[in-house]
């Protein structure tokens, strides 16, 4: 409900319900009807991006004839992570799901870029595993197998968070509050990116945001259009679904 009133400022939004709890790639079946014709980008629900021109980084890495690109950072206990293993000269070995031995600390984060074409063509490859679910990690292994695969570290200074936890979105809750209370700015403000981008227009911006209910929010989106000065992306972004 909170994202429906972006339809007026133009953003194209489809839902699609998971019913059943059966893998990222059961997920991308339920809608591969809706983008059909085009490359395709997931990110986990559960996932918490945010740095410094992090747009610009992800349109820039999402570039190129690969099939799939994924994401990598990494963290202290990888063992609840996908792990990522690679040579010394940086060409990845293997992707290994939740490894009780594990052999590195970089980890796969919840953030996948797709062509059509290779989702098209082996999506009906994945079968459901022992945990009854059809797993991204078998895709990701698959295009690696074919060299097709771009697995690109997030820069130093990008946090990452994984907010699968109570602890864990606890942490990531504090880390924003924290990050707008210092700067007053708020993160991943769906409306001022779209105007900053200049996605939407400022008539159209204000028609809708004079509709929101009154507080903190409303407020900031007044302040913003206020003071705002030409530009792309704001500072400090998050991509969160």
């Amino acid at each position: 409900q909170q994202l429906l009133p972006l339809r007026k400022l133009g953003l194209d939004l489809i839902f699609v319900e998971q019913k059943n709890p059966e893998g990222i790639v059961n997920a991308i079946e339920q809608a591969m009807p809706f983008v059909i014709h085009d490359n395709v980008t997931i990110m986990l629900g559960d996932n918490i991006f945010i740095g410094a021109n992090l747009s610009a980084f992800f349109r820039e890495a999402m570039q190129g004839d690969q099939s799939c690109v994924t994401f990598t950072t990494k963290v202290q206990d990888p063992s609840r992570f996908g792990v990522v293993e690679r040579l010394t000269s940086g060409a990845v070995t293997n992707l290994v799901e939740k490894p009780q031995n594990v052999s590195s600390s970089e980890v796969l984060t919840g953030l996948y870029h797709f062509k059509s074409e290779f989702l098209i063509n082996n999506l009906q490859r994945v079968d459901y595993s022992i945990r009854n679910e059809k797993e991204i990690m078998y895709l990701l292994q698959f295009a690696n197998s074919k060299n097709k695969l771009k697995v690109v570290k997030l820069p130093r200074g990008v946090v990452w968070y994984d907010a699968g936890t109570f602890e864990d979105l606890d942490n990531a809750s504090n880390f924003i509050l924290s990050a707008e209370a210092r700067t007053g700015e708020f993160i991943c403000v769906p409306e001022e990116i779209m105007l900053r981008n200049e996605m939407v227009d400022v008539s159209n911006f204000l028609d809708v945001v004079d509709n929101y209910p009154a507080g903190m929010y409303k407020s900031y989106l007044h302040k913003f259009i206020a003071s705002r000065t030409p530009g792309p992306f704001p500072l400090l972004s998050c991509l969160i679904t």
